[in-house]
């Protein structure tokens, strides 16, 4: 059998929201104050929004050394239509679209829904012209509430699409941090942008996460948590017998799951395909006890109640006893 091709990630469209369109601070939704380890409140806005940007920046260079990142912020439908300029100039590659939803209106059944200007004044970005400007191959990762509402779009849009050559037509990838009608968890100690957070610093994220279900009472009584062991949280991100460790588990649970060609496409052909289906696993299981339950294209198969991660969770546990403070 002729071995499948995945074509690689060349261009990175990061749709992230200005902060001045952030929830007010004592709302519901802005009960958190810290987006991908960075602190919110203490913060300017514009200063935030440019280490905001850049932490992503860096993290897909890590992972896509020679890929190209665009930063939309609060983009307007005018900035969106310049997509297919950006495409034709990366030539070959694929390119990936990561919509970071907090900031941004509710995901609506047919479109995006984008600020054009002032916060009452908002234009809806149709999933189908998302797909077609996009055009295969893509990624798309919606870190947001209601996120399988877009998937869901943009499986129509496959379908329907007629300017997309059908052996094309399904050489795309997309994540959802939530199915429909769920939303983030609002814990004030998680980040804002969970779903991200988990693919890129899976680690850290899994310490916290554990910390807050198993430790929360002695955690919650140290001043300035969790900003007070951010430093410990992402120096474990490097930390290669963890990586090893958690590297391991997933393979042995996804094994079980998937059929030896899938597996072999998504876990072993492209190292970022691979990293990024890994903690897709990853979030299934740490989402799983806020009853909120990602999404994939092509789907994949819950894997939150496998007993392998009972091993990670023991893991965490002796890194947490013999290392914070």
């Amino acid at each position: 059998m002729k071995k499948e091709f995945l074509v690689p990630v060349s261009t990175v469209i990061c749709a992230i929201s200005h902060p001045q369109f952030y929830p007010k601070r004592n709302s519901r939704k802005n009960m958190s104050s810290f987006i991908f380890w960075k602190n919110l409140i203490s913060s300017d806005s514009q200063d935030f929004l440019g280490t905001f940007a850049a932490s992503y920046k860096t993290e897909y260079a890590r992972l896509l050394p020679l890929a190209r990142f665009l930063p939309f912020v609060s983009p307007t439908v005018e900035k969106l239509k310049t997509i297919p300029t950006v495409r034709n100039e990366s030539g070959y590659g694929r390119s990936l679209f990561h919509y970071v939803g907090y900031g941004f209106p509710q995901l609506s059944k047919s479109s995006l829904n984008l600020i054009d200007g002032r916060p009452e004044n908002m234009r809806p970005y149709h999933y189908s012209k998302l797909f077609e400007i996009l055009r295969p191959p893509s990624w798309f990762i919606f870190d947001c509430d209601n996120a399988e509402i877009a998937l869901n779009g943009l499986l129509k849009a496959s379908k329907e699409s007629i300017s997309i050559d059908s052996t094309k037509s399904h050489d795309w990838f997309c994540f959802g941090a939530t199915s429909i009608d769920e939303e983030l968890p609002i814990d004030p100690n998680l980040p804002r942008d969970f779903f991200t957070s988990c693919l890129f610093t899976p680690i850290s994220l899994s310490i916290l996460c554990h910390i807050l279900q198993y430790y929360r009472t002695t955690f919650l009584n140290i001043s300035d948590f969790p900003f007070s062991h951010f430093e410990e949280f992402l120096l474990a991100s490097n930390d290669k017998q963890l990586d090893l460790t958690l590297s391991t588990i997933i393979d042995s649970i996804t094994a079980c799951y998937l059929s030896p060609i899938t597996y072999r496409k998504l876990f072993y052909q492209d190292k970022f395909t691979s990293w990024m289906f890994r903690h897709f696993l990853l979030a299934q299981f740490l989402l799983a006890p806020y009853d909120v339950h990602p999404v994939s294209y092509p789907e994949m198969p819950n894997t939150a109640s496998h007993p392998l991660w009972h091993q990670w969770q023991a893991t965490l546990d002796l890194w947490i006893t013999s290392t914070t403070t």
